[in-house]
């Protein structure tokens, strides 16, 4: 009852996708499993109609449903664990690194569910890219282990501490990975 419970308040979305995807299961199974385990669907119609709602969900096309995990690139990969935990529709999602590591395209798809979501859901976004927390209610920056500072992006900034500093360096960092495509990418034209 206690492992219901947790399963059906709390999803959490992780940073490989692959370790929580089936690999020898297509993600129609996937993303229902959760459905399936917790007989949360009326008929076989009820549940393929709620699969097909959560791939849309996350920029996922339904017929996806017939492929396997493999098939997908990772953030791809990224957008079927959320569809999967989209299904639940429980009060607290945790999202542990979850944008890291993935095409932008995806970052962005998934950002945008997670701020929709924020809207009516407990968000607890775990992230070493500071551009994506920015509208969180409230920071919690760690260090060794231990809170360091807490508060909004804005107070944050005025702080002027550790919090303000490593936002102005990805900032730096962001601008510059930028800068270097674009030049790439006019060299490419001029050739």
């Amino acid at each position: 009852q206690k492992r219901r419970r947790a399963v059906t308040d709390i999803q959490m979305i992780f940073q490989d996708p692959m370790a929580s995807l089936n690999e020898r299961a297509k993600v129609d199974y996937i993303v229902s499993e959760g459905l399936l385990n917790f007989h949360m669907y009326k008929d076989e119609a009820d549940r393929e109609a709620k699969v097909q709602k959560a791939l849309r969900e996350v920029g996922l096309l339904p017929e996806f449903a017939s492929r396997f995990p493999h098939e997908f690139s990772g953030g791809q990969r990224q957008r079927l664990a959320l569809a999967r935990a989209l299904l639940f529709d429980t009060p607290i999602y945790i999202f542990d690194e979850a944008t890291s590591n993935i095409d932008m395209e995806s970052e962005e798809m998934i950002m945008n569910v997670i701020r929709e979501l924020s809207k009516t859901k407990m968000i607890l976004f775990i992230s070493h890219r500071l551009s994506n927390v920015v509208d969180s209610d409230c920071i919690y920056m760690m260090k060794d282990g231990i809170v360091a500072e807490e508060g909004t992006h804005e107070h944050l900034m005025r702080k002027k501490g550790a919090y303000q500093h490593l936002f102005d360096k990805q900032k730096e960092l962001e601008s510059y990975a930028a800068n270097m495509s674009w030049n790439e990418s006019l060299k490419k034209k001029v050739v």
